[in-house]
Order: structure tokens, then sequence, then C-alpha cells
């Protein structure tokens, strides 16, 4: 497939065919997800990891917050709101979770797929390596697993962080930077861990567009403004705690204590470490009142870990940052002692994408070359990153990563193809 610049509407009908193309296979591909396991779910209100319960009390009871039969009391800063918020607008239309499913899936894959496809306009990419791009998210089968699911926070941030990276590169309207600022808060009102994600995003904002328009340029940061008045004032009004920082949520400090404590080191990668959910591992010896006792007395007994433990703390950590960097293996792994194929294959290709990436960089680096949308890249990772490195990672949280990537690789293709011009003049 071959365009020219001169020939505008010839192009629009390429990118048209093409965005429907890769629509119609991940959709083919969301179905597939659907019907090897995700499909036991009937209704929103059934999903699992508290979005469930948390749909079924905005249904049933008009409040964003689950029963704790722990506690006795309702808690609310639990679960950040996008994802139950939707699920309960959907479940206005239909009931059924296959309709939630397809909606989402249809929603989060035509934003991925539209990044992808202004990327291509904006730096002139091959339709070659659009091709590849969307095959490493698309079709390489953990990545499509995970992008698919609707029950996983990461299945929304892919084509969230996806949109906001391309967005932020391209940006040149008041329009653009307006969305930018909409994205912000739809991330960090989507998982308790992108704060940081976001505060790199609405700065990038603010450097590259302050000449161009002071008031556009803070557009993104009032959008992550207004996400964190909105669900700090909503939490403060119902619990006396406004949800910002380590509080942003509660079962943040449930998260840092089941990555630092004595069974997690033996367990992590391989075994999952919500079996540490079972029983009364995780709470302290005293009663807790509320949300927010319980979760400042597991921050203080992770602490406790960390400072009396610094060798296990430190192996948790070498653990971490191979999940991250080199682990081949499932983690957790779904069947006790085995690693699924495609799930192996999978992450082969995803560490082999990351080593490229990041060697191309180094190499740009070196030469003091590194474009704009490498540094976001660089920047945008770390920050989603450095968070699960104080707590715990497995492999599903790091596809949004993974497909980030592969959007780096389709820019960084036409500075291969520069290079490649230039040595053929040479």
């Amino acid at each position: 497939m071959k365009f020219k610049l001169g020939h505008k509407q010839p192009y629009q009908m390429q990118a048209f065919m093409l965005f429907v193309i890769f629509l119609t296979v991940a959709m083919l591909v969301a179905i597939l997800v659907y019907r090897t396991g995700v499909g036991v779910v009937r209704t929103p209100s059934d999903m699992d990891y508290g979005f469930g319960p948390a749909i079924q009390g905005l249904l049933e009871h008009h409040r964003l917050g689950i029963f704790s039969n722990v506690l006795g009391r309702w808690i609310y800063a639990c679960r950040m709101p996008l994802i139950p918020v939707f699920g309960a607008l959907v479940s206005c239309i239909s009931s059924r979770f296959l309709v939630f499913f397809l909606i989402k899936n249809l929603i989060c894959w035509s934003a991925w797929i539209y990044a992808l496809l202004r990327l291509r306009r904006r730096y002139s990419i091959s339709d070659a390596w659009i091709v590849f791009a969307a095959a490493l998210v698309i079709l390489v089968p953990y990545n499509a697993h995970i992008a698919s699911h609707a029950e996983f926070e990461e299945g929304y941030l892919v084509a969230l962080l996806g949109l906001l990276f391309v967005l932020l590169l391209t940006a040149c309207r008041t329009f653009d930077f307006a969305c930018i600022g909409l994205l912000v808060a739809f991330v960090y009102l989507t998982k308790s861990s992108m704060a940081l994600t976001c505060g790199v995003a609405v700065v990038w904002a603010a450097f590259t567009g302050w000449k161009s328009g002071h008031l556009r340029a803070l557009l993104p940061t009032v959008g992550l403004a207004l996400a964190v008045l909105s669900w700090g004032g909503y939490i403060f009004a119902n619990t006396g705690v406004f949800a910002f920082g380590a509080d942003e949520s509660s079962w943040n400090g449930w998260n840092f204590y089941k990555g630092n404590n004595p069974q997690a080191v033996v367990l992590y990668p391989r075994v999952l470490l919500d079996i540490l959910d079972e029983g009364n591992g995780l709470y302290p010896s005293t009663p807790m009142h509320d949300e927010w006792e319980l979760s400042h007395a597991q921050f203080a007994m992770g602490r406790k870990f960390v400072h009396d433990h610094p060798d296990l703390a430190l192996e948790m950590d070498w653990k971490k940052f191979y999940v991250v960097c080199c682990d081949v293996k499932e983690a957790p792994e779904k069947i006790p002692g085995h690693t699924r194929p495609m799930v192996f294959v999978s992450s082969l290709i995803n560490h082999l994408s990351v080593a490229i990436c990041l060697l191309w960089m180094a190499v740009r680096a070196w030469k003091r070359q590194l474009t704009s949308a490498e540094v976001l890249a660089l920047l945008m990772m770390t920050a989603y990153i450095a968070p699960y490195m104080v707590g715990f990672i497995y492999m599903r949280h790091m596809v949004p990563i993974y497909c980030l990537v592969a959007l780096v690789l389709a820019v960084q293709s036409a500075d291969w193809r520069t290079a490649a011009m230039q040595q053929i003049k040479a």
C-alpha cells in the first residue's frame, strides 16, 4: 500500500480501510477471548476483583462502594471509579456481560487503532510497519487476551495510554489538548497506580504546548486536577479522608503489604499472591474499624518487613525487576509448575520487542539524537512501572507497556529507513 502526501483523499480512504481491517480482526480476537473463558461471567455485577460488587452498589444502592463483610460496613475507596461507572452505565442498556464486553472492546480497540493510524500519518510510517505494530498487540496471544479483557484495568489502559502517548506527540489544536485532559482524567480514575504517569503527561503537555498557547497547554493539568478533586472529594465526603497519593485507594496498603511480607518472597512470581487474601494473613492482629485504619496498618506492616528484613526485600525487588526485564515464564502461573506455550511465545516476542526498542534508543542517545517520541516513551514507561516496583508486578501489568513499545517501534522504523537511505547514499 503506497500513498502520496499530496493526494489527501486516497490517503484518507486507505486509512479508513486499515482501520476497518484492524478493528475487525481485533473484535474477532476479542470474541475468541470471550469464548475461551471470559464468558463465564453473566452480568457486569458478577465481575471479579471487586468491580462487580462496585457496579452492583451503584445500581442497587446508588453509591460507589462495596459492603465489606470483614469490616461490617461500606467501603468506598477500594476501587477507582471509571470501570464501575462505565459498567453501571452499560447495565442501563443491557444486563448481559456480553454486551458490556463487546462495547468495551469496540471503544478501546477503536481508540488504540486510531492512535496507531494517527501516528502513521504524523511520521509517514510505512504500511508494513503499521501492520507489524498492530500484529504485536492484536495477534500476540497474551497481549490480545489482556487487552481484550474487561475485568482487568490493563484491558482499558492499553487503549487509554496508547492514545494519550500519541496525542501528546501530535497535539496541535486546542481540541487535542482538551482530549489529553480528558484522557489524563480517565487514566487517573482507572487505577490508583497511574498518578505518576498522569503527572508525566500533564508536564509534557505544558512544556511542549506552552509557546503555542498558555491556556491550552494547561488544559491537561485542569483535567487531572478535576479528576483528583472529584475522586478525593467524594471519598472525603463518605469517609473523612481525601483520597490522594498513597491514600488514593484504600486497597493500596493491602497491595503494598501483599508484596512485602515473608510469604510473598517465597511465592512470587510463580504463585498468585491473592492466595494470601485467604485467612487472616494480611490482617493486623488488632481489630480494624474502617478501610483507612486497615490500609494504614498494612502500610505500617509492609514498611516494618522492609526495615527488619532488607535482604528479603532486596530479593523481592530483584524478582520484580526480573519479571519486568527478562522473565519468559508465566508470572503468575495459571497451571502450577507449568508455563503455557502461547504465554511463553508471547513473553519471548514482548521482551525481544522491548530489547530492540531500548537498544535503538541507546544508540540514538549515544549520538544525542533521541526523538521526542522516545523520550516521552521512556518517561511514561518509568512512571508506569515505578509504583509496581514498590508492591508487586505481574505479566498482565506489563501489557500496556508492550503495546506502547509497539507504537514506539513504528515511530523508530522511520528512523531506520532514514539511516538505511543515508548508508546507501554514502
